[in-house]
């Protein structure tokens, strides 16, 4: 095992925009949702004000995040590899769980609430299911025939429809683009996922029309015209516009945002509304800042997949950055008004603990791919010929007779 070694480490580009994004994450969660510390209590009372409110919630999300990933970047990327179906399969029979057990929340089934603290396993499923699917796809040929896309179309089908069940249209909008863009780069035919592509199109009317709650669909047309349904489903959107409209340039400053009155308010504003709060507080300096730490780690991520010689750390970098950017552009399209409202958190900005836990997870096992460096049997890019083969159940490099 090889640690990163010098500035320049080839991990250094994804985990310094992490930091970044939390940190700022953590500063506009406490301006916010302010913490009520108790004007005649002691350090005690303060203490336990901010462990119980959603700054104090998202520091230990943070703190054990920030544990777990650092302890995935010291794994050999086999043993990440050997836990990706069993992680999937123990995923899926939670998310099945939820329609029984699940807390409804903003009108989806999609919580565990232990305690002070809440869980949603399809955060977890992401990550599940990119590590399964590259698991899958490094040991085959590339998918030039359509009968080779079912087995791995299924892997994305079947979470994607629990998700959508639960109702969580957000999060399961995910699941298509991680596994379009990694059955990109295994290979499929333009021409499968021009078919893919329409399938989706025919799908989407029909899906308005017979499978979206009424909620869903209020936050479709108040996309298409928010001042018609300003007291209601368009509410929320206009007030995200006016509040980053606000920041102007550099913002009001940290801390200076309106969190009082029916014109200022804006819902949510903690959790998926997050980047509104940034806009509003740090202009469009801080807006476009934030954009720049995004496009700095989804670049670290493409250019880690296009360099790698395995197929497995390829396949996961870019079924990652698939996932990461659609969440990017669905969130932050939401807030100034070019995408409908959807319920999907910010990658590492938002509240939301199992959110901010499941992307730090999956920082850890981008920084681990990146880092880590093993060859072997599979890919059509395997070094046929070059000499060197790495014997897959230690770190020592044998040659080739």
């Amino acid at each position: 095992m090889t640690l990163p070694k010098g500035l320049f480490s080839p991990s250094l580009p994804i985990i310094l925009p992490v930091a970044i994004l939390v940190a700022i994450g953590l500063l506009s969660i406490w301006t916010a949702a302010p913490v009520l510390i108790p004007v005649d209590g002691g350090m005690h009372d303060a203490a336990r004000a901010v462990l119980k409110s959603f700054f104090g919630k998202q520091c230990v999300a943070a703190l054990i995040g920030a544990v777990a990933a650092f302890a995935i970047s010291r794994m050999r990327p086999n043993r990440i590899r050997a836990v990706g179906y069993s992680l999937y399969a123990s995923c899926l029979a939670i998310l099945l769980v939820l329609f029984v057990l699940g807390r409804v929340r903003n009108g989806a089934r999609s919580w565990f609430v232990l305690g002070p603290f809440s869980i949603q396993p399809s955060e977890f499923m992401k990550l599940a299911f990119v590590l399964t699917l590259a698991r899958f796809l490094m040991w085959r040929k590339e998918p030039d025939r359509f009968s080779r896309l079912i087995a791995p179309a299924l892997l994305a089908f079947v979470p994607f429809t629990i998700i959508l069940l639960q109702p969580d249209l957000g999060t399961a909008l995910v699941f298509p683009a991680m596994f379009l863009g990694m059955m990109w780069v295994a290979g499929v035919r333009k021409r499968h996922l021009a078919l893919g592509f329409l399938a989706v199109a025919i799908a989407t009317p029909l899906a308005y029309q017979f499978a979206f709650k009424e909620y869903q669909k209020q936050r479709f047309q108040a996309f298409l015209n928010p001042e018609a349904m300003s007291m209601g489903a368009g509410f929320q959107l206009l007030q995200s516009q006016k509040a980053i409209g606000s920041g102007g340039f550099a913002g009001r400053g940290w801390g200076e945002s309106e969190q009082e009155g029916p014109e200022a308010f804006v819902p949510e504003r903690h959790n998926d509304f997050i980047f509104s709060v940034i806009g509003e507080e740090w202009g469009f300096l801080g807006a476009t800042a934030v954009l720049l730490m995004y496009l700095t780690l989804l670049t670290a991520m493409l250019l880690g997949a296009f360099r790698s010689r395995e197929a497995f750390g390829r396949l996961v970098l870019v079924g990652m950055a698939s996932g990461f950017g659609t969440q990017i552009f669905v969130n932050v399209g939401m807030t100034i008004g070019v995408a409908p409202i959807t319920g999907i958190t910010l990658p590492f900005l938002s509240y939301g603990g199992s959110s901010l836990l499941a992307s730090l997870l999956s920082g850890g096992v981008a920084w681990n791919v990146t880092t880590q460096r093993m060859l072997t049997l599979a890919g059509k890019d395997f070094m046929e010929g070059a000499g060197e083969v790495r014997d897959l159940g230690t770190d020592q490099w044998k040659r080739s007779a």
